[in-house]
């Protein structure tokens, strides 16, 4: 994650979900997750996602969404 204007919607969700011994899995749903919470709460974040992994098998692109914003 970036520490720019949608950093205060993830932060939360963050602390709340996130431990030590989290899977890959789990990591990357957590990262959608984050991310999207961004998007739909503060219109610089963007409209879309990708998310990659970093394993010793190497690096994979395993999420690529479009976003559409609600602005709740």
């Amino acid at each position: 994650a970036n520490f720019g204007s949608g950093m205060a919607f993830m932060l939360g969700l963050l602390e709340r979900v996130y431990k030590k011994d989290i899977s890959v899995k789990e990591g990357v749903e957590l990262a959608k997750e984050a991310l999207k919470a961004a998007i739909e709460r503060d219109s610089a974040s963007g409209n879309g996602i990708d998310v990659f992994t970093i394993t010793k098998d190497g690096i994979k692109h395993v999420i690529s969404e479009e976003i559409i914003p609600q602005y709740k």
